[in-house]
């Protein structure tokens, strides 16, 4: 029940808050070499700014080691 709260809660928050300069936004394919930079990166700025414990990185590296374990590159990118 916790995390799809949690993800409600991201979710709206994502919806309500401005967007960024568009612009200056670059989508680039996904490199598993990010991988611990990214989950550091979500871990950070979760826990600092939304309020989120430690269970959040577990669950992001969880969602990342899935797709990079999982997806298809022709159709899904990260």
């Amino acid at each position: 029940m916790g995390l799809i709260a949690s993800a409600a809660r991201v979710e709206r928050q994502a919806i309500l808050r401005p967007c960024w300069d568009m612009e200056n936004i670059e989508i680039r394919t996904f490199d598993p070499d990010n991988r611990d930079w990214l989950i550091s990166q979500h871990r950070e700025h979760y826990c600092a700014k939304e309020g989120f414990d430690e269970s959040f990185g577990v669950l992001v590296t969880q969602i990342i080691d899935d797709f990079i374990d999982g997806h298809d590159p022709k159709y899904e990118r990260g």
